[in-house]
């Protein structure tokens, strides 16, 4: 069975047409009449009882002789679009050389050991990924098997089940870290909200006690009368002065350690609660590790005092006369 000459573009001489198939020779055999056949049509013919020669019916037997060298250089530069469809022009000469290595409609033979599928060569590639027989790597042991093996490899070492576990063990304590991490930014952060509320709370009763004095000292008449009428203005000045200098808020202005890089906020080891060292006063628990009352605290507490004393001081060395009043408490 030879080449159809449909897959020729051009009109094919008859020295290159075979007499028993009538398609174009292909691996042409001499024989001893000197008439040519194909290679496959050659023994089809030798396998009859009464084999002989198509053309000249003499009895069939090959020939020794080599084929002519001008006729077989013709016949192999004769051009044909490739017979299993891949669209392609080349000579006869390299027919061969084309199935074997680039023709993509081919059909191959796997490349991995003990599989004996054949796929076209364009398919390759996908079947190479997909083949039973391919090498593999075990991925809890590192083991190298063929991919049929691999299950059963599993199976008996249980390899793939410690890596298993011992994933689920890390994820878990990263998780409990993360999850341990979370709270204590959260209790750090409830903590300064609640350090806020103080300071807003104490400075608002502050600003009122001071708003009262003020209406309570403009609703009042004036009841110092005779030559100790000109010691008021100093003695307003005085209680005025006093109360204004008292602290807006016992405790240092607040300092945010959620956005600053080095935050004061600790955990005290005895009552198990956050405090800022910063922050601290005399309110706070006495048994934290390392707190100081707060210097700048005492210094406005003494300074209030000093101011207090200094004021009932002076009141107490005026001497009472007809003309005089003191104010009422």
């Amino acid at each position: 069975m030879g080449f159809k000459q449909e897959y020729f573009d051009e009109k094919i001489p008859g020295e290159f047409i075979c007499s028993h198939c009538h398609d174009v020779f292909l691996e042409p055999v001499a024989l001893g009449c000197h008439h040519m056949l194909c290679a496959k049509c050659y023994k089809k013919r030798m396998k009859r009882k009464a084999s002989v020669c198509p053309v000249c019916k003499k009895a069939l037997c090959s020939s020794e002789e080599k084929i002519d060298t001008e006729w077989k250089e013709h016949y192999e530069n004769l051009k044909i679009n490739c017979p299993k469809g891949c669209e392609r022009v080349l000579s006869l000469g390299n027919l061969n050389d084309h199935f074997a290595n680039h023709c993509q409609l081919t059909f191959t033979l796997c490349i991995n050991i003990g599989c004996a599928r054949k796929v076209r060569r364009k398919d390759l590639a996908v079947h190479l990924k997909q083949c039973e027989f391919r090498v593999v790597q075990c991925e809890g042991c590192g083991f190298t098997t063929k991919y049929v093996n691999l299950r059963m490899h599993q199976i008996v070492q249980k390899c793939l089940q410690r890596t298993n576990l011992h994933m689920i063990v890390q994820n878990r304590r990263q998780m409990n870290a993360r999850v341990k991490q979370h709270r204590l930014k959260l209790q750090e952060q409830s903590f300064q909200v609640e350090l806020e509320e103080r300071d807003l709370d104490r400075a608002k009763m502050w600003s009122a006690i001071a708003r009262n004095d003020i209406l309570k000292r403009a609703t009042t008449p004036n009841p110092y009368k005779g030559k100790f009428s000109a010691e008021l203005p100093d003695k307003e000045k005085v209680l005025s002065r006093l109360v204004h200098s008292a602290p807006t808020s016992p405790v240092i202005p607040s300092v945010r350690t959620s956005s600053s890089p080095t935050s004061t906020t600790k955990l005290c080891e005895n009552c198990n609660k956050l405090f800022s060292e910063c922050r601290n006063h005399g309110e706070a628990c006495r048994w934290h590790k390392g707190v100081s009352v707060c210097v700048g605290y005492a210094i406005n507490n003494s300074a209030v005092s000093y101011s207090v004393l200094h004021f009932f001081l002076y009141i107490r060395t005026l001497r009472p006369s007809s003309d005089v009043v003191l104010l009422p408490r």
